[in-house]
Parts: structure tokens; sequence; C-alpha cells
């Protein structure tokens, strides 16, 4: 009887797989295993530890939460960024690009006095003036300890992304500082110098905000832009009227006012309406007004789509006390004047066909039925009102509505105690002209007029032909403005030319 043949390797005695592993690793496979699982619950009792031992000493230490919805999270953030900003290594930075803003242009124009700019024939290449863009670095999430007033102030910033109710992925930020002892103050102070820090490199700046909106979220403001602010006096307005604007301002704004308010149970709302053709600088007094008070500027748009009555309210709940509201175009969302038996009427010309006794100021105004929407908007006319001085209503802060026709707006909309003053823009007369002139030109007085060879006109003389030249009330200020910005630097030259530029302005309309 005879056996198979074994194989000369399993007959020598050959490694096995194991062992040829070991042999690779030049150790025991067996101890290696041990030595892992020996490691991980080190490292499961270390970290058990740590959390134990923090969570101890949480209760000597006090931490202060900031979202980053509030505006002084903002405010923190830069400030951590300028005066203390945190290692790379143990908190990771994001990286945010920026134009050049009014301080950075005077100092790339500072940086380019007596160099010569190298161009191709007459027109100058941006890119070459500024070579390297603006470049941010903020902290993002991680942990930095930094010391402030003798007290070691422990800086956390964490992103967390939100996702519960919506396939969409948002992030969302907040701060916690925290310190030993039990007492605020070291926070409380660092709060404080952070939110002055900000207000001394804000103070001739205005910020505006814009609503962030989907179709899945619930609406919050968001900061849009922040810009130099305007100089009142470069807005050409009747000078009455901007007297009277200004004086009912400063008085709604004087801290006693609050309180007479109070003291008579009258909410603390102001109102106004602006109207006037397109171009008459409606926006542009708004935002002047919110740089001569400090106050920000708080944009709302009626025709946005994503916009509804629920978030709405929830946005002019969210307002800060102080601030201005303006709610852009309030005629073209389609909140236009009702009639008696509710149908809407969408122009001047339809108002006059059903007569001015449907108009009367004793006239009741019966609201659109719960859910109904009018065309054009997915705000009603009840909402709206909610909105601006319902319950929910933030007191404090100047509402300014802006339309092209006030003939078409509903009553109940611009009664007295939602529109306070009606602010009516007319076309330029012949002093505004003039205004407009000299303040395109003010700052070339010298340099164009008293300065040249030859003797020129002074620069009130040619503001006067050139306010003669064009026919009074006819054109817009942002027509005017963009004639005379063909002439930036010549102000004979647009004097000279204004007569012929209205004849054609004339025959073309």
């Amino acid at each position: 009887m005879s056996f198979p043949a074994i194989p000369e390797n399993m007959a020598a005695g050959a490694p096995t797989g194991l062992e040829r592993l070991q042999d690779l690793i030049g150790m025991d496979i067996a101890k290696l295993v041990n030595f892992t699982f020996v490691f991980g619950a080190a490292l499961t009792l270390l970290n058990y530890m740590s959390r134990s031992m923090l969570s101890y000493v949480a209760y000597f230490t006090t931490s202060v939460r900031l979202d980053d919805d509030d505006p002084l999270y903002q405010r923190v953030l830069q400030w951590i960024t300028d005066h203390h900003p945190p290692s790379p290594r143990l908190c990771s930075m994001r990286a945010i690009s920026s134009d050049q803003s009014a301080v950075e242009e005077e100092a790339l124009l500072r940086s380019l006095k007596g160099k010569e700019v190298k161009s191709q024939g007459k027109f100058i290449s941006y890119r070459q003036l500024v070579e390297q863009p603006l470049i941010k670095l903020q902290p993002h999430a991680g942990t930095h300890l930094f010391r402030y007033n003798r007290k070691w102030i422990l800086f956390r910033h964490t992103v967390a992304s939100e996702n519960q109710y919506t396939q969409l992925m948002k992030e969302r930020c907040y701060i916690q500082l925290q310190c030993l002892g039990s007492s605020v103050d070291a926070l409380q102070g660092l709060l404080q110098e952070a939110q002055s820090y900000n207000l001394g490199k804000t103070l001739t700046m205005t910020t505006v905000y814009r609503p962030t909106c989907s179709l899945d979220s619930a609406g919050r403001w968001s900061r849009y832009n922040t810009r130099p602010s305007r100089n009142i006096s470069t807005v050409i307005f009747d000078r009455k009227k901007k007297e009277e604007l200004l004086n009912d301002i400063n008085e709604y704004l004087h801290p006693r006012t609050r309180r007479w308010y109070a003291d008579h149970g009258i909410p603390y709302r102001r109102g106004y309406l602006f109207s006037g053709a397109p171009g008459m600088g409606k926006t542009s007094l708004a935002s002047a007004l919110a740089g001569l008070f400090g106050l920000n500027i708080y944009v709302l748009s009626l025709l946005d789509p994503s916009l509804n009555e629920s978030k709405l309210m929830k946005l002019m709940s969210d307002i800060p006390s102080r601030c201005i509201v303006l709610l852009e175009d309030v005629d073209a969302a389609g909140l236009g004047r009702r009639d008696l038996r509710g149908e809407q009427i969408k122009t001047a010309a339809d108002s006059m066909k059903l007569g001015t006794a449907d108009f009367s100021a004793n006239q009741l105004y019966t609201p659109p039925p719960s859910g109904a929407q009018t065309p054009g908007t997915a705000i009603s006319l009840s909402g709206l009102l909610n909105a601006i001085d319902g319950v929910s209503a933030q007191e404090g802060r100047i509402l300014i509505m802006t339309t092209n026709s006030p003939e078409s707006l509903d009553a109940a909309l611009i009664r007295p105690g939602r529109v306070d003053m009606h602010v009516d823009f007319q076309l330029p007369s012949l002093g505004q002209m003039r205004e407009l002139f000299v303040n395109m030109y003010c700052d070339l007085a010298i340099d164009v007029v008293e300065h040249t060879k030859n003797p020129a006109p002074s620069l009130d003389a040619m503001a006067d032909t050139f306010a003669s030249s064009i026919p009074e009330k006819s054109v817009s200020l942002a027509r005017l403005q963009g004639y005379l910005l063909q002439y930036k630097q010549c102000p004979q030259e647009a004097s000279r030319g204004a007569a012929e530029w209205g004849n054609r302005i004339a025959r073309d309309e």
C-alpha cells in the first residue's frame, strides 16, 4: 500500500503566513495585539479623565457664549484677530478676501506718489496697481489661550453644521470665552473693549444689512456691506424740507422722547414716506441720514420671492431698537389701494375712474381673507401692517418707505401712526441744480480756477451758467449727475455744454 508523497516545503517545515508576517514586522503578533488593546484602553481612560477634570474645573470658571447671529460676535472676532491672533497650530484659520476700502484706497494713493504707473498707451490697468489683493485671516475653529488684564482667557471658536429639518447644510458658529473665577468683570471688560474698538473703526462707516431668506430657512439679517457714511450736505434736496426732516428725526432719537412716548402710552416708532420719480435721491437721503445719526440700515424688499409673511414678521421683530429700516418701492409690490368691493386699483388713472368718494379719509378697509396673496408678492397688506406695527414689532426703529407713485398706496398703509411725515421729492429747481454743480466741483475750485494762467470764470459763475442753461424742474438729479460725471475735472466744459445737452434732452423727450 502506497501513500501520496508529501511536498518538500511542508516536509522541510516551511513558515506559514502568520510566521512570515511576524518576520516582516519583526514582532510577535500576540504581543502587538495586546499592546494595541492596552494603548486603546489607556487613551479611553485619559479621555474620560480629561473630560472629568474639565467638567470639574468648569465649576471654578465663568464663561460667556456669543452666537453668530449677534452683532457682538463679529466685533469680538475682529478684536481677537487684531489684538491676540491665535496660533495656526491650535486654531484653524479662515482666509477672507475683501475689496479695497476707502482707507486702503487712500493708503494705495499715498504709496503711489512719486512713482510712475506703467500703462498701455493712456489706459491704466488696475491689476498693475494692486498686485496682491487684501487677504485677512480670522479664527475658524479651535481654542486659543491669551492673557487680558492679568487674567488668562480661553477663547474657543466652534463651527457646527445644522441639517435637522432640511437637506441643506449650513454652518452655525459661536464663540465661548472662559476665565477662572466667579466674577464676570474680566469678560465684561473684554466685550466692552471689543465693542468700543469696533465703534472707533466704524464711526464714519455705515453698515447695511439685508435678509438672508431661502425656501427652507426662517429668515435672518446678514451684514451686506460696510461703506463710508455719506455726508448729508452731498444730498441735493429742498433746504426747508431737509431741515424739517432732520429736526424731526433728531427730536425722535433724543433720549427724553422715548420716556415721553412710554408715559403717554404711545408706541415708540416713527415712519416716513419718501415719494418721487426714480433718480431723485430717495435712497441716497436714507443712506445719508444713517451716517448723520450713526445708525445702521436694514434694507427690505417685498419683491423677494423667498419672503413670506411669517419670515417678514420674524425679520421685523429681530431688528435692533436703533436703526433705519428701508422698505424700498412699496408700490411695486402690488400693495395698491382697494375699493369698497375689495378690488385692487393699480394705477392713479384707475382711482380717478372710481371717483374721489371711494378714497375719503373715513373709508373702512376690509383686509383680504386669511392666506390671500396680492399679485406679484407673497405679502398681503394685512401681513405688512402687522409686521410694521403689530404686537411683535420692534420699537425704537425708524421706518422709511420709498415709492414712485404714492397715490397708488392704500390709505391704511400711509395713515398717521405708520407714516408720520410725507417727504415729496420733486424735480430740481434752479437753486438745486446750482448746488449740485458746486458740490461736484468744490474740491477743484482752487486748482482749476485760481491757479490757471488764463483768467477763468469763478465756480459760482459757472454754476449760474449751468443752472440757467437747463429748464427748471425738467431733468432728474440722477440725469444731471450723469452729465456732470463726464466732466469730472473740467467744470468749464460742463458749464459751456449744458445748454446744448439740455436742448438735446428736450428733443429726445
